[in-house]
């Protein structure tokens, strides 16, 4: 009980009411003591129910990112800028953003919509109910409900309708997504997947209820059950701290029904009422004046410790906004020196398809040539570089030309 806040504790002995809704769902229940119970037809109106509608998962998109808390004041422009240079259409789509802020880390979830479905789906939701506190995407349950089951790391899949979904986990976040659809080979689509995440060979993959082909394509997978009711996973996602709870209905919009509070209000009136009995009263009565006198000076020294810790917190955080910057800068004029590197190492009769410089230093460079280890040797012999080798085989095509894979290292 002692590392419980003080809402869990309270929930424990008053019940909160819930509602969750969508195409085909409408379920109420309230939940006490950590226990769900479902409510008759008959007893709906004896309970003011917080109200979630699920959106498909063919209208969302979903986008993670991790980011520096230095960057939380700009937050909004820096995911903006991300999820519309990966959107095909940056017209007309609703950017919504939900993040946790974990030792000087932010943890940020995207989810995008058409703006036009976006409204479709509010008014069906306005529709069946008259008040909202959450427009959410049914992934977001699905992955609260494989933390619940204390899944943290690896692949998951689950299956929705037609359609299978997935995220890969690094402790207990979801650092991409997939989706693969009934016409899509599902372990081609897996296998580009991890390919595209650098996920070890021996990856865990984890699959919750049925999933069509998984059990030979995956026949060393963890499985487990779907959810039972989506119910379980909607609580596991509100009182969980790791996965941000990703709500496409604006904060303004939302109504949440705290009746708990009277309860407290009562609570409190109760204890002030026995704490202040005749005798305290009477101490308190005669001391109040020297209180009220070392108050005033505890508040003023107070302000002024507040204004100089705020100057403190101000300045330390515009040095590490000017390290971050200044690290970034540096950062982008390495990369366009080495890419003119290449520019000048390469040959006129050789040519770039792609070049891919990862995090670690080491690079790809697809391309063409007519003399292939011509390139290699310069690149080789530039200080730039080391390690410069011819990767996999290559093709010979009818121009003349040579596809080339060419891989090394960057030592500049």
């Amino acid at each position: 009980m002692a590392g419980e806040t003080r809402m869990d504790i309270l929930t424990d002995f008053f019940s909160k009411a819930f509602r969750l809704i969508s195409e085909e769902l409408d379920e109420y229940f309230t939940v006490k003591k950590g226990e769900i119970h479902p409510v008759p037809v008959e007893d709906e109106s004896e309970n003011q129910f917080d109200t979630f509608f699920l959106v498909p998962s063919e209208d969302v998109i979903l986008y993670s990112l991790k980011l520096p808390a230095q960057v939380e004041e700009n937050l909004n422009d820096v995911v903006r800028s991300f999820v519309l240079e990966k959107e095909p259409v940056r017209e007309g789509v609703k950017i919504d953003i939900a993040y946790t802020k974990e030792k000087g880390q932010l943890k940020v979830l995207a989810t995008v919509i058409r703006e036009t479905r976006y409204q479709e789906i509010l008014k069906q939701a306005s529709g069946k109910a008259s008040e909202l506190s959450g427009i959410l995407p049914i992934q977001i349950l699905l992955l609260a409900h494989a933390l619940q089951e204390g899944v943290t790391s690896g692949l998951v899949l689950f299956q929705d309708g037609t359609t299978t979904l997935g995220a890969y986990l690094e402790d207990g976040f979801p650092i991409s997504f997939l989706k693969c659809r009934s016409n899509s080979s599902l372990p081609q689509t897996v296998s580009r997947f991890l390919s595209g995440q650098r996920a070890p060979e021996d990856t865990v993959v984890t699959l919750f209820g049925e999933i069509p082909g998984a059990d030979d394509s995956f026949p060393d997978a963890v499985k487990k059950n779907r959810p039972e009711s989506l119910a379980s996973s909607l609580l596991a996602l509100l009182k969980g701290k790791t996965l941000p709870v990703a709500n496409l209905l604006p904060v303004k919009e939302r109504k949440v029904h705290r009746k708990l509070w009277r309860y407290v209000g009562i609570a409190i009136l109760v204890v002030a009422t026995g704490i202040y009995g005749t005798s305290l009263i009477r101490d308190y009565l005669g001391l109040r004046s020297e209180v009220n006198t070392l108050q005033e000076n505890y508040d003023a020294k107070k302000k002024q410790a507040i204004k100089l810790v705020k100057k403190v917190d101000e300045r330390d955080k515009l040095k590490e906004q000017v390290q971050f910057y200044r690290k970034n800068r540096e950062q982008k004029m390495k990369i366009c020196k080495v890419l003119q590197e290449l520019t000048n190492m390469t040959p006129l009769d050789s040519y770039a398809t792609s070049i891919n410089i990862r995090s670690n230093g080491s690079f790809d460079f697809n391309g063409k040539s007519k003399d292939m280890y011509t390139l290699i040797r310069k690149l080789d012999e530039s200080k730039f570089f080391t390690g410069v080798q011819k990767s996999g085989s290559s093709k010979e095509l009818a121009d003349g030309y040579t596809a080339f894979l060419i891989r090394g290292q960057i030592a500049y």
